[in-house]
């Protein structure tokens, strides 16, 4: 693995035709290894911001630097196409980037064993549940080697108990894959459980108000949620968010 991975908005603003800035001086700066959460308001500009990180969308003003080309997106809708297998939706990112198809289906297998999913290769998304789908998802991300994860509200569809649980493997998968993570979520105690840092939005035009060190160690259990500290720093983002979300 390369230590590539910083990522770096540089007074960032961002505006849709005539309209209003959604992000107004956004400052942000990712080191390599780095699992960054973002937490705001409705409307603050939070996937405008990823959508600047992927390149699929340019800045009105400042700079977004980016030092990989290996970059991952996943969506709170897994989005799979309902005619192909998991292996074969997996093995779509290979097919777009023409690797040959021997080795596609090896990277391809080896994802979704990453994700728990190895001897469902051959299940079609309806008949997967909403965290299989996630999985599948995922492993398709990881087809690219990505050096940066972009992720907006993965979890957000799933049920509370899936929801929990596909926390912790995200976390594995981040300790595992040693990628830098920018992760986009309404829950403050998953921002909390999964960040090195949270960083949060104010309402719009968006931009960061303030950063919040996770310093709790990693492997971190679920129990981890009933402790002080943890609860510390859930009370310190709550009351961030909540100043940053009046007018």
């Amino acid at each position: 693995m390369d230590a590539t991975g910083t990522l770096h908005f540089d007074h960032v603003t961002k505006s849709f035709d005539a309209g209003p800035p959604v992000i107004a001086r956004l400052d942000l700066h990712l080191s390599p290894g780095a699992f960054m959460s973002v937490v705001g308001p409705s409307g603050c500009g939070k996937t405008t911001m990823l959508r600047l990180a992927s390149g699929l969308a340019e800045p009105t003003g400042g700079a977004v630097l980016v030092d990989t080309d290996k970059i991952a997106y996943v969506f709170q809708d897994p989005a799979l196409l309902a005619w192909r297998t998991a292996l074969k939706n997996v093995e779509l990112s290979g097919e777009l980037h023409h690797t040959g198809k021997a080795e596609r289906r090896r990277r391809a297998t080896e994802a979704l064993a990453l994700v728990g999913m190895a001897g469902f290769e051959g299940y079609r998304p309806s008949q997967l549940s909403g965290g299989m789908r996630m999985r599948v998802s995922l492993a398709r991300a990881l087809m690219v080697d990505p050096r940066i994860f972009l992720f907006d509200e993965p979890l957000g569809a799933l049920d509370e108990i899936t929801r929990l649980r596909m926390q912790e493997e995200l976390q594995s998968l981040f300790l595992s894959q040693s990628f830098t993570g920018l992760y986009v979520t309404h829950s403050i105690s998953e921002a909390v459980f999964l960040s090195t840092q949270v960083a949060v939005m104010s309402a719009g035009p968006g931009r960061i108000i303030r950063e919040i060190a996770v310093p709790l160690p990693f492997p971190r259990r679920p129990e981890i949620r009933f402790q002080k500290e943890f609860s510390r720093i859930c009370a310190e983002v709550s009351q961030a968010l909540a100043e940053g979300s009046r007018p």
